[in-house]
């Protein structure tokens, strides 16, 4: 169950601040195909993210791991944190806040790469 959460964890970390990214450039004026054609060329853009970015960038948001779900296992993540470390986490419960407000604007039943439409309203 610890490694399910973490891994689940990692994966929303890393979905979280791809959007940030991939809207960041956008509004720079890069194309969103650009972006992505550029950040899969990265070493440290996992095949998860790049596959994760796809989605982003095609407005693809069909439930496989909606946004409540992401943020119930980061929820039940840093639970699990409080028990096991002195120190809270910063950048899970950063995150766990972006998942919160995607919820809270209406996209909780949106797979995980629904979180860029934060990042994307004009």
């Amino acid at each position: 169950m610890a490694m399910k959460l973490a891994v689940n964890a990692l994966f929303g970390v890393q979905v979280a601040a791809v959007a940030e990214i991939i809207s960041l450039l956008n509004q720079q004026g890069i194309p969103l195909n650009q972006v992505m054609a550029t950040l899969k060329e990265l070493p440290v853009t996992s095949p998860a993210v790049q596959g994760a970015g796809n989605l982003m960038i095609t407005h693809a948001h069909a439930p496989l791991f909606p946004i409540s779900l992401v943020e119930k296992d980061i929820r039940y993540g840093l639970e699990l944190a409080k028990n096991a470390v002195e120190e809270p986490m910063p950048t899970l419960k950063a995150v766990q806040n972006v998942y919160q407000d995607a919820i809270a604007q209406g996209y909780g039943n949106d797979n995980i790469t629904g979180v860029i439409q934060l990042f994307m309203q004009p």
